[in-house]
């Protein structure tokens, strides 16, 4: 009897409304039809949320705030997880967003606020662990420049051993400083220490490759142990980066000399003295070569200019 009663009752209704109540099965909650955002749209809600709450939310205007926005609240924890992640997995300090993400934590609205909570903690530790190494970082860096200017002061006083020292101390904090490995090889090669020399250029080179400057002094290095192929190939790599380097295209055609290359070694005089007309030394040379090649009249015009520049040059005359 009260079962036709209540059926009676819900057709009446189904007649006043004139369509049918019956709850469609098709239709999903609330959770299932929201949509799915992008990460920039979480990201974007994210931001706007932890305004809010920065600026004062209370706990009912914060749920208020996502209910309105019709997201799904397991997938913005699932994102926000993976958010975290990205974050602490990078390599900037965010402070602003961890506090903020605590303050959400405080509020206690459910997983979002536990997730969030979690992941502020753990970005102003990284902030503080990362500022304590940047700190550090740069205490460290003070330190290798003072004994950097201090080698460089040694050397200015002639004390290269010390100098080496100092070099020595810097490197041992800021090994990829090329200008203390550079320096360090011009020290040794003062002192007469080629080979060490040529092992601290080398450095050097391998960090900045085109340190010019460090190829030719390899190359003097290499010419003074007698290994005069390997000194032209340092050369050579000097000119390459800088070609108006006189000084590595006079050096090279002194060592080609030595090995007998006289018209090679005049091709190199004439490159230094295209760049530098008065490098008398050049001109004398290039006349020892001449003369060698059997060419007098070349080599005598060639030691007039030696002279027309340097009047008191005896090696010319």
């Amino acid at each position: 009897m009260l079962r036709r009663l209540w059926h009676w009752i819900k057709g009446l209704f189904q007649r006043l409304l004139g369509r049918n109540t019956q709850v469609d099965s098709s239709v999903t909650t609330t959770e299932e039809q929201s949509p799915q955002l992008t990460d920039g749209e979480y990201e974007s809600l994210l931001m706007e949320l932890l305004q809010g709450v920065n600026d004062g939310w209370s706990r009912g205007w914060t749920r208020g705030f996502l209910t309105a926005k019709n997201i799904s609240h397991s997938d913005f924890v699932e994102w926000l997880r993976g958010f975290g992640e990205r974050l602490l997995g990078g390599d900037g300090v965010h402070d602003e967003l961890g506090r903020r993400m605590v303050l959400l934590g405080d509020l206690g609205i459910g997983e979002l606020s536990r997730v969030a909570g979690d992941v502020g903690v753990r970005l102003l530790r990284r902030g503080e662990e990362l500022n304590r190494r940047g700190s550090e970082d740069a205490e460290e860096e003070e330190d290798a420049e003072r004994w950097f200017e201090e080698g460089n002061r040694l050397a200015m006083a002639g004390n290269f051993a010390g100098a080496i020292a100092s070099w020595d101390k810097a490197l041992e904090i800021k090994p990829d400083d090329h200008q203390a490995w550079y320096n360090r090889g011009v020290a040794l090669g003062n002192l007469g220490q080629y080979e060490e020399a040529i092992a601290s250029w080398d450095k050097a080179v391998a960090i900045k490759p085109d340190k010019h400057e460090a190829w030719y002094n390899r190359g003097v290095a290499l010419g003074n142990l007698g290994q005069y192929e390997e000194a032209i190939a340092s050369y050579d790599k000097a000119v390459a980066i800088k070609p108006d380097n006189y000084v590595a295209w006079f050096s090279k055609g002194v060592v080609l000399g030595q090995l007998g290359r006289h018209e090679e070694a005049i091709s190199s005089y004439d490159k230094a003295l295209a760049i530098k007309p008065d490098l008398h030394e050049a001109w004398n040379n290039r006349g020892l070569a001449l003369g060698n090649l059997g060419k007098y009249e070349q080599a005598i015009a060639s030691y007039d200019k030696a002279v027309a520049i340097k009047p008191d040059y005896h090696e010319a005359w």
